[in-house]
């Protein structure tokens, strides 16, 4: 049903067809360009917009996780194994998959030269492109990044997750490529709303039963470095929601019924849980012998 025409074909003058048609499969029919009575296009646009502005809201709150993985997985490796650690296949459990991260990293810093950046220039000029390894995690995506640290001996994930994320580094791992897959999700304009997600996190136990986007919303809390961050996107969700409340269903999205107790509750408390650890962890650290 279209109730404005003028409305239909601006929208269409901007959105591309088969973008929008992903928006009105929950209202599909099994007969073919049947929908259930009084689909209107004005709802299908509404979803189209709060899809939208939750893969931005998602990819602010992706940054800060990214940028502070990026940081913390360098500073470790630089520490312990030096700068140019990344290339030493000693550091890593599988060498067919080292030798693949060679070449993405290759790639990596091939576009970063052929996108002047001055960095690169400058490591170009003085250390023959050699990068040490925290000017190397800025080039790497988010998912080099965590095929990075998939491959790292045990001892080095265990140390990068517990001390800086308090976090078990096989969920730390986990998280990570979920993490990658959203944020490539979000950054390619990519459906979030009613579409399936084939990369699922691995969860606590007491969490399990959580699913879809909101399992990568929960471990993104838990991960989100500052509180200030998480408090501004947990915010940010609950006002988008209550603004389009008329119009999405919030199982399409995966939204327990106690969604707000989980983003208020649950995860605050997995938060502190993890503040404690990683205090914990650092505290072990400096009073074990070397």
């Amino acid at each position: 049903m279209i109730k404005n025409d003028e409305r239909a074909i601006d929208a269409l003058r901007h959105i591309n067809y088969y973008r929008l048609s992903g928006y009105m499969l929950p209202f599909k029919q099994s007969k073919e360009n049947v929908y259930d009575e009084g689909t209107s296009l004005e709802r299908i646009l509404r979803i189209y917009d709060f899809d939208h502005r939750l893969r931005n809201l998602l990819l602010s709150l992706l940054e800060h996780i990214e940028i502070s993985a990026r940081t913390s997985i360098a500073y470790h490796l630089a520490h312990k194994h030096g700068p140019l650690c990344y290339e030493n296949h000693k550091l890593f459990i599988n060498l067919d998959r080292h030798q693949k991260l060679l070449e993405a990293i290759e790639k990596s810093i091939k576009d970063a030269r052929a996108g002047h950046e001055p960095f690169i220039i400058h490591h170009d000029n003085r250390y023959d492109g050699k990068l040490p390894i925290w000017s190397l995690v800025e080039v790497l995506s988010f998912g080099t990044l965590s095929k990075l640290y998939a491959n790292l001996a045990n001892e080095d994930k265990k140390i990068i997750s517990k001390t800086y994320f308090g976090i078990p580094p096989l969920y730390f791992e986990s998280w990570l490529r979920n993490l990658s897959y959203i944020r490539n999700i979000c950054a390619h304009h990519s459906r979030i709303y009613h579409h399936p997600l084939t990369h699922q996190p691995k969860l606590y136990a007491d969490d399990k039963m959580y699913n879809g986007i909101f399992a990568s919303i929960l471990i993104a809390g838990v991960l989100c470095p500052r509180d200030r961050d998480w408090v501004a996107f947990r915010g940010g969700l609950e006002s988008l929601v209550e603004e389009y409340e008329d119009s999405i269903d919030l199982n399409h999205i995966k939204f327990p019924p106690d969604w707000k107790d989980v983003l208020y509750g649950t995860i605050s408390k997995r938060r502190q849980s993890a503040a404690e650890s990683r205090k914990e962890h650092r505290k072990s650290s400096r009073s074990s012998p070397l």
